[in-house]
């Protein structure tokens, strides 16, 4: 019953795909994300799939050639979300996080200060800065016992930190 709704939730990204072919290999390959227990990767996506032994070139040109954009995933979800809130305001909660990346050709990749290393002493991690925002769903007005609100992810973005501008002087 879940599957067949996830499943439903993400037809609506038909309007993201040019094909639909391309519309049913972003499915598979969230589905995978979300259910496979290793690292959330493109090739364990394909594992847990079960094509592991079939031709991977179209499962990745869904990253490289399919001209997409992954705000556009997203839609569905605000659409969604806004039908929760009464007024014309809607609670977001923004996030600032890390991805440690390991690889130094990785476009905006940089050093960062890593957020679980101690006070008296700052180490630094290379990765992508990134902002997650999500929407506050308001449960606790449906119900009468007290619940927390419920966030929902409505953006991911990477944002790389300015390099400061080393010709203004002070």
């Amino acid at each position: 019953m879940f599957l067949q709704a996830l499943v439903s939730f993400m037809n609506q990204w038909e309007y993201c795909f040019a094909q639909d072919r391309t519309l049913s290999i972003a499915i598979r390959q969230a589905i995978g994300f979300l259910c496979c227990m290793c690292r959330g990767t493109i090739s364990q996506s394909i594992v847990f799939n079960g094509r592991d032994q079939l031709d991977w070139g179209s499962e990745y040109k869904l990253h490289s050639r399919a001209p997409w954009k992954v705000k556009d995933l997203f839609k569905p979800v605000v659409k969604e979300t806004a039908d929760y809130f009464d007024s014309d305001f809607i609670a977001i909660g923004v996030d600032d996080t890390r991805l440690k990346k390991t690889g130094k050709c990785i476009p905006g990749t940089q050093y960062h200060r890593d957020p679980l290393s101690p006070l008296f002493h700052t180490n630094f991690i290379w990765g992508l800065r990134m902002l997650n925002a999500s929407t506050l769903i308001p449960l606790h007005k449906d119900r009468d016992e007290p619940v927390a609100a419920r966030g929902i992810p409505v953006r991911f973005d990477h944002v790389p930190v300015k390099k400061k501008n080393s010709s203004i002087k002070n």
